[in-house]
């Protein structure tokens, strides 16, 4: 998580999106989305993954980290129609992001 956006990899290393910052802020809902698309790729490959990490570059609001781990979290679905919390990875561990040129190469890598 970055003041320019979130990029989400999986596994480590392997960029699934990058969403930049709007003029509205952060994408939460673009977030969620791909988290979604994470979950189910995992459902599919029968493994039961619950732990996220997030990697917060230096001056990431509180607020926003407290929205990232609550989106992180869980999602709303319809299901038999009543709006049920969904889990999505429940177990969020925080860690400074590493410096930009780090991570260009732990990417590349």
């Amino acid at each position: 998580v970055r003041h320019s956006g979130i990029k989400v990899f999986y596994p480590q290393g392997n960029l699934i999106k990058d969403i930049p910052v709007t003029e509205q802020g952060y994408d939460y809902d673009m977030f969620v989305k791909t988290l979604k698309t994470v979950k189910s790729i995992l459902r599919k490959q029968s493994i039961d993954k619950k732990d996220l990490s997030l990697l917060l570059e230096e001056d990431i609001e509180y607020q926003t980290i407290v929205t990232l781990m609550d989106k992180s979290r869980s999602y709303q679905a319809v299901v038999v129609a009543s709006v049920v919390d969904a889990e999505l990875f429940p177990e969020i561990s925080l860690y400074d992001a590493p410096a930009l040129a780090e991570q260009q190469e732990v990417v590349s890598q």
